[in-house]
């Protein structure tokens, strides 16, 4: 049975592979095991099937992970003794969208290698270098060609030209290099201003300089490349980038290094480590990272990718180069929780609260749900500015995630929003979250209430919670934890007016009579705790309820003042 049931799932996956792009409707098909009351079914959202007709260079990247999850369901379910009562279900819509992604994914990929190969095959540059001894310059244009020792110039494209000069203590040499109509390359020397035959002086002096000039340069990049990665591989293409000068020009070969469809993920690994080790502009990092998503996405290669981010020590550039990664649909679509666990911890290592603060507040623009609570919590707690972290808390509550946040982000958020140490701007922070309120769970609003308790001004705190007034609380873990949040108010004044305010509430109804009554012998002025009893003794008196009216007695015996006293127990009675 389980070698027959392979059989036909195996048959099912070749289907899928080769028919399945020719269905124009969505529609459920159900394949019957002979000789039994069972059916198979194959969930696509489940196998997590995508690239089907896509270009051959989809099928090698964006579908070999596809591949194997595939091949370890038909593992898995082939090791199940007996499946009864099973569909095909075919979702048409889902399957489009994902190959639409491998698509993107693919399109992305393959621009960021022409990227790089037209900074490597840049028509023309120009290129100056002076210090107190020397000055250097190169002017050059049109395809260059370089013989495989690379001490000569082999081939220059129609039109094009290599000319190189180079001053010392004011003695002047310059070299200018044009093919003629037949492609051949005529030399011409100067010295001073004066023009001189080429051979030998010329050509003996372009043999000294020609080496530091292709040390100093991005010519012929990609064939000085290729000819590295025939020597030894991407060991011996390491070295000659390290020893490349101009953090412009490594950028460039290391760009086109990892386009290469022949470099693995650990080699991935190896060239990001170099990247970091021999580049230190934080600039040439944030461009390089910010072009070469896709390269490192679909080599499996993204832990590298993120570390590497890590070591940008400017801040800002970290800040320019995650947030560019996100800004881009094509990539932010297809982030997975493990794409947002990996940005997420980059961004705790930007040190400036503003710029950390900016660029989760740029992740907020869009769909962020997919984000781990855990490290989202971490993200933000990590920033040291109360008013940068609370700016990023708000941004979070706010469209277009605030509907969409599940139980443990929203009480991630909350948690955050504890670290908080300005109680103004804690409170702000909770007034805005407050506006989420119908969409929490009971647990969230809990823990909303626990984070309250801690605002450490009692105004602040008072003022927050008389927000409430204008919210229903039911749920009875719920107004237990609303009336010790008031219990944690030091004022007399403010927590008297809190209750009052809620006394007054369209929403206050008796599942909160008792914790209210509880509530006011904490209120140590007289004065303030008679007001918040007469407040409420009209509801008392309206429900009837002896247990409540005795509770209410009780209360207002705890009143120091006898002309207090006496008027919250006329209150009860009119």
């Amino acid at each position: 049975m389980k070698k027959f049931f392979n059989n036909i799932l195996l048959l099912v996956f070749l289907y899928l592979l080769t028919s399945l792009a020719s269905f124009t409707n969505a529609q459920i098909k159900v394949i019957e095991i002979p000789g039994s009351d069972s059916t198979i079914v194959i969930n696509i959202g489940e196998i997590k099937e995508k690239a089907l007709k896509v270009a051959k260079e989809a099928q090698k990247i964006a579908a070999e992970s596809q591949l194997e999850a595939m091949e370890e369901y038909i593992k898995i379910m082939g090791e199940v003794p007996e499946i009864e009562d099973i569909d095909i279900q075919i979702d048409q819509q889902a399957i489009e969208a994902e190959i639409r992604r491998a698509e993107a994914q693919i399109r992305m990929h393959q621009a960021e290698i022409e990227r790089a190969a037209r900074e490597a095959q840049r028509p023309y540059k120009r290129m100056e270098y002076t210090n107190f001894v020397s000055s250097f310059k190169l002017d050059y244009n049109g395809k260059i060609e370089l013989t495989e020792d690379e001490d000569e110039i082999k081939s220059i494209s129609k039109g094009g030209k290599f000319v190189i000069s180079k001053s010392t203590f004011g003695n002047k040499r310059k070299v200018s290099i044009r093919p003629n109509e037949k492609g051949e390359l005529e030399y011409t020397f100067y010295v001073g201003n004066s023009e001189v035959p080429y051979d030998p002086d010329g050509k003996k002096w372009l043999l000294d300089i020609l080496p530091e000039v292709i040390k100093s340069s991005t010519i012929a990049a990609e064939s000085r490349l290729n000819n590295r990665m025939k020597e030894g591989g991407v060991e011996k293409a390491l070295k000659y980038i390290s020893e490349i000068s101009g953090q412009s020009n490594k950028i460039t070969f290391y760009r086109l290094l990892i386009g290469r469809k022949d470099i693995s993920a650990d080699e991935l690994v190896k060239i990001t480590k170099d990247v970091t080790k021999y580049v230190s502009s934080s600039s040439e990092l944030s461009e390089y990272f910010k072009e070469s998503f896709a390269i490192y996405n679909n080599k499996k290669g993204l832990n590298a990718y993120f570390n590497g981010i890590k070591q940008i020590s400017s801040s800002y550039e970290k800040s320019e180069c995650l947030s560019g990664i996100i800004e881009l649909k094509e990539i932010r679509s297809s982030f997975t929780k493990d794409h947002w666990e990996l940005w997420l911890k980059a961004t705790q290592t930007i040190s400036s609260s503003y710029e950390a603060s900016k660029t989760l507040q740029e992740a907020f623009n869009y769909d962020a749900t997919a984000m781990p609570a855990r490290t989202l919590e971490q993200s933000l707690e990590i920033i040291s500015s109360s008013y940068e972290k609370a700016n990023t808390i708000e941004a979070a509550f706010s469209e277009p995630n605030n509907k969409r946040w599940n139980e443990d982000q929203n009480n991630a958020l909350l948690f955050a929003a504890k670290t908080i140490t300005s109680s103004y701007e804690k409170k702000n922070t909770l007034e805005e979250a407050l506006e989420n309120w119908k969409y929490w769970s009971e647990e969230t609003k809990n823990i909303f209430f626990q984070v309250a308790s801690t605002v450490s001004s009692s105004s602040e705190k008072a003022s927050l919670l008389s927000e409430l007034e204008d919210y229903k609380i039911e749920n009875q873990s719920n107004i237990h934890q609303f009336y010790s949040a008031i219990k944690s108010i030091n004022s007399s004044y403010d927590m008297a007016s809190t209750l009052e305010d809620i006394a007054s509430s369209d929403y206050f109804h008796k599942g909160h009579f008792e914790e209210y009554l509880n509530a006011t012998p904490l209120i140590s002025s007289s004065h303030d705790m008679r007001g918040a009893l007469e407040e409420i003794a009209p509801h008392i008196a309206k429900s009837k309820d002896e247990g409540l009216i005795q509770l209410y007695k009780e209360k207002v015996e705890l009143i120091s003042s006898s002309y207090d006293r006496e008027k919250a127990r006329e209150a009860l009675e009119r």
